[in-house]
């Protein structure tokens, strides 16, 4: 899992957050501008919305689950509201 926002998500912060789904998932985090690059690399729209008159925020962003292959590169990608069904007839495609 990879933050869409540096300036909060710091290592300790993903790791408490990503625990809470998998043990073994992994959070990513760098600089402001290497999150940025890769955010680009993949299409991810993230934008913070100041809410009017407070100083809470939420953060606007795209949301996909990538497959990734063997080398490191994005093969597929399951959008938001993709269902089970169709999550396991891509895999199909692809996981052996």
């Amino acid at each position: 899992m990879v933050t869409i926002y540096p300036e909060r998500d710091t290592p300790a912060v993903l790791k408490e957050f990503v625990s809470a789904f998998h043990p073994l998932l992994i959070g990513l985090t760098g600089s402001p501008a290497a999150v940025a690059a890769t955010l680009s690399r993949f299409g991810i729209h993230a934008s913070r919305q100041q809410r009017d008159g407070s100083s809470a925020y939420l953060m606007d962003r795209s949301a996909m689950t990538y497959l990734m292959g063997p080398e490191g590169k994005p093969i597929t990608f399951f959008a938001r509201d993709s269902t089970p069904d169709q999550i396991a007839s891509e895999l199909d495609d692809y996981v052996r």
